[in-house]
């Protein structure tokens, strides 16, 4: 997985973007694939995007997932140390 994703996986854990409103989704047996609206504040920096989660399933369970910004220059903003 690429920082960027990593990062994008830890908006819940490092800044106050615990608001994601439901989006859009699509799943087969083997993925899913769902668009949410990603918002928060840090440091005094905000993000308000759309972003892409495509999620791998085996076994019912999520395997791997790839968080993927719309806006990839406003994500790397937000989470410029």
């Amino acid at each position: 997985m690429d920082r960027g994703a990593q990062r994008g996986l830890a908006v819940g854990r490092r800044a106050a973007a615990d608001r994601l409103p439901p989006g859009h989704a699509i799943a087969d047996g083997d993925h899913a694939v769902a668009v949410y609206r990603a918002r928060g504040r840090r440091l005094g920096r905000e993000l308000d995007i759309e972003q892409v989660l495509v999620i791998a399933l085996r076994d019912g369970r999520w395997q791997e997932v790839l968080a993927l910004p719309t806006d990839s220059a406003a994500f790397e903003a937000f989470w410029a140390e």
